[in-house]
């Protein structure tokens, strides 16, 4: 205990609350002799500390002397030690709520990001079925217009630089027009044979 604190006069003595007033008496001036000496030590610290402690002495001399104040002081400890109980309970039950509470937020999270992720692969699926129905569709499509114009069906991907010089050839930049043979003029027409 320390000096200033609100003291357990059974505890600043070292006796259980069934003690008898002989044992209390006995006790208090043993205590009570020790203490005074440290009165005069010339450290300021412990005898401020000695003064105090004959103070406690003195207040559980008055309380546990009298049979009265000692029951009514043994009442109020009953009392103290059940409300500590119940608070050192409340602290228990409200740790254990907080506990539950955290978990059901990770639970809850844990559903939430599986939820999600399942959402994320069925959007992506949607997506690859999608792209394949169009792919099929484009195909289908090429080949009909490769039937009607007899031209050869177009590259399925896009033509690459370098075959023709970084330009298009004539079936790439038009290739709904039928094929004919021969050369370009400057305006883009088909120029007569030589």
């Amino acid at each position: 205990m320390r000096a200033g604190e609100p003291t357990d006069h059974y505890r600043l003595l070292g006796l259980d609350p069934g003690a008898t007033a002989a044992q209390i008496a006995d006790r208090l001036r043993a205590e009570h002799r020790s203490w005074q000496r440290l009165t005069s030590h010339p450290d300021l610290d412990r005898r401020q500390l000695a003064e105090q402690r004959i103070r406690d002495l003195a207040l559980a001399r008055t309380t546990l002397t009298d049979p009265a104040r000692r029951a009514a002081y043994d009442e109020h400890l009953v009392e103290r030690a059940a409300e500590q109980r119940r608070a050192r309970e409340r602290a228990t039950a409200e740790r254990q709520f907080a506990e539950r509470a955290a978990a059901h937020r990770e639970a809850a999270h844990r559903e939430a990001a599986h939820r999600e992720a399942a959402q994320r692969r069925a959007a992506e699926r949607r997506a690859a079925v999608r792209e394949a129905a169009e792919h099929e569709v484009a195909e289908r499509r090429a080949v009909e217009r490769a039937v009607v114009y007899r031209t050869p069906p177009p590259p399925t991907e896009p033509p690459t630089v370098g075959d023709s010089g970084g330009r298009l050839t004539s079936a790439q930049a038009a290739p709904d027009r039928p094929l004919v043979e021969g050369r370009l003029d400057e305006g883009g027409r088909h120029a007569a044979r030589p």
